[in-house]
């Protein structure tokens, strides 16, 4: 049976038509698919984080299928320390986010480091750690989970004095972790060091069963790498 010529343009317009719309379509279906997404990770990141910390958290998830997925949390009733959750696999920087202020607190109650202007401070858990917070945030004293404690510095190249200084340095860390009571595995620092021209790192892996033996430039170079 012979195909009629116009019956051969009309399937043709058909699929062409076919074609213009699809792309349509699916942009009205992308709302839907955002909110299901929102809705499933959600669950899975609320049961994350409980599971992880013993206590409840508030969600919030958005999903754009044209830009990404942003995900925050806090603990219940304290928006205040909001964190951001990436994955999955899900990991978080909810401690990370809570200690950075207490650092920073305590270093400027320090009689010693609120006077070091290029110093910084921070703490970095084992992401695959289980915390149970179900009694509140501990303080610095009652850290959990021996996390470490990252230092940097900058300071003015010295061929003399720049060991004496890095040493310095790192001997007032120690003084300011023993007296906040802090359970750390180790300190790791980096100093920089600048001159007009150059500038150079001194980097150290300082673990907390060696603090009191860090007494001399001779001392501390048996962490420097």
């Amino acid at each position: 049976m012979e195909i009629k010529p116009r019956v051969i343009v009309g399937i043709v317009l058909l699929i062409v038509l076919i074609m213009m719309i699809k792309p349509i379509v699916g942009l009205f279906s992308y709302p839907l698919t955002d909110k299901l997404q929102e809705i499933k990770t959600n669950a899975e990141v609320e049961t994350y984080l409980e599971e992880k910390y013993q206590i409840e958290f508030d969600v919030t998830v958005k999903v754009r299928s044209m830009v990404g997925r942003d995900v925050t949390a806090s603990p219940k009733g304290e928006p205040e320390l909001a964190f951001h959750v990436q994955g999955p696999p899900y990991r978080d920087d909810f401690l990370d986010v809570y200690y950075k202020e207490q650092i920073e607190r305590a270093v400027n109650d320090d009689p010693t480091l609120k006077n070091d202007s290029s110093l910084k401070l921070k703490i970095y858990f084992n992401q695959n750690g289980q915390f149970n917070l179900e009694n509140g945030l501990p303080g610095l004293s009652k850290i959990p989970g021996s996390p470490t404690l990252v230092v940097s510095s900058k300071q003015q190249y010295d061929e003399k004095k720049s060991r004496e200084e890095a040493l310095k340095t790192l001997q007032n860390v120690i003084h300011f972790v023993q007296s906040e009571k802090m359970d750390l595995k180790q300190i790791k620092a980096t100093i920089l060091l600048y001159t007009s021209e150059k500038e150079y790192q001194y980097k150290y892996v300082i673990p907390e069963s060696v603090f009191e033996s860090i007494n001399s430039v001779e001392a501390l170079r048996e962490y420097e790498s």
